[in-house]
């Protein structure tokens, strides 16, 4: 289904048709047939736009879960190699404890259990090099813990750079919408204007039979969540009510962890509504909450949140 600004492109070039084939000097108020064609076709550069910038937003985001699932990896098997590799009397595996208490279900908490990762490796590679004989730094797989600092140094710039992209992309929609509604604004009143002007049974009045003045795409309904069924290991499946999502041009489903996430920072997009099967890394016993947002050029929706418990 065409999105609002593309049906107001379609009835802005059926007007200029109209308007410039039998009185191309016919003015309503200020507006004239040379600067109504330059709006419309700021129309087709606005939506241009706005799509760049929404393929901006999603690098963005693929570069910043790239890093994170890079993050929580190794979260998980630097401990366990640091582990296997140290004595079963060694301090450290106090240190490993430490590092396990931080449960990486958020950016943020990634983050903190790689600081005390880090912290944990170096340690050891101190310790190895002071062995007799020397032993060399540890590896983990390929991965150095010079490797992993930089991933995490570079982390805080990649979330910063999906929130500047996201702000840009919020510009770019609105820009969009400003062109489309201004547009659309003066089609109907030159249609208003044209329909008084000439009367019954004229060329000109016949013309207006050209003009599509048909209903306009509305804003997105909610995309309503059935239902959400938690599964072993803070999996989820999420089921989506039939029908919802309508006059959307882009979906996602977000979730937000009790006690761990401020706010529904864990978004997926959805390329259809068919359930969908989530990840959320939250622990045993943890409440998640569920929404969708879905949009289009005329405005977002919101569903209502759906909370659900994580199982062991």
């Amino acid at each position: 289904m065409p999105e609002y600004h593309e049906e107001v492109h379609s009835r802005g070039q059926q007007t200029i048709g109209v308007w410039g084939t039998f009185a191309s000097a016919f003015t309503v108020g200020p507006l004239t047939l040379a600067q109504h064609t330059t709006d419309v076709a700021a129309i087709v550069t606005a939506a241009t736009a706005r799509d760049t910038q929404q393929d901006a937003v999603d690098d963005a985001r693929a570069a910043r879960e790239a890093n994170f699932n890079f993050l929580s990896d190794l979260g998980v098997r630097a401990p366990r190699a640091i582990e296997g590799q140290i004595a079963a009397d060694d301090d450290l595996h106090g240190a490993i404890d430490d590092v396990r208490a931080i449960e990486a279900t958020s950016q943020d908490n990634a983050q903190a259990r790689i600081r005390r990762v880090i912290s944990l490796w170096t340690r050891v590679n101190t310790q190895r090099t002071g062995a007799t004989p020397p032993l060399t730094a540890l590896l983990v797989g390929t991965t150095t813990v010079a490797h992993l600092q930089t991933a995490l140094d570079n982390h805080p710039i990649l979330m910063q750079t999906v929130e500047n992209e996201k702000a840009e992309l919020n510009q770019k929609r609105a820009a969009l919408r400003n062109a489309a509604s201004k547009v659309d604004q003066n089609n109907k009143r030159w249609f208003a204007a044209w329909e008084g002007n000439f009367a019954d049974g004229t060329p000109e009045r016949d013309a207006l039979s050209q003009i599509d003045t048909g209903p306009q795409t509305p804003e997105p309904s909610p995309l309503a969540i059935a239902t959400v069924t938690p599964q072993a290991g803070g999996h989820f499946s999420v089921v989506f009510t039939a029908g919802g999502g309508a006059h959307a041009t882009t979906r996602q489903l977000l979730w937000q962890v009790e006690g761990v996430d401020a706010d529904f920072t864990h978004p997926i997009a959805l390329t259809d509504t068919s359930p969908k099967h989530v990840t959320s890394g939250a622990a045993a016993d943890v409440t998640v909450r569920f929404k969708t947002l879905v949009s289009n050029s005329v405005g977002t929706t919101e569903s209502a949140v759906v909370e659900a418990v994580a199982a062991a």
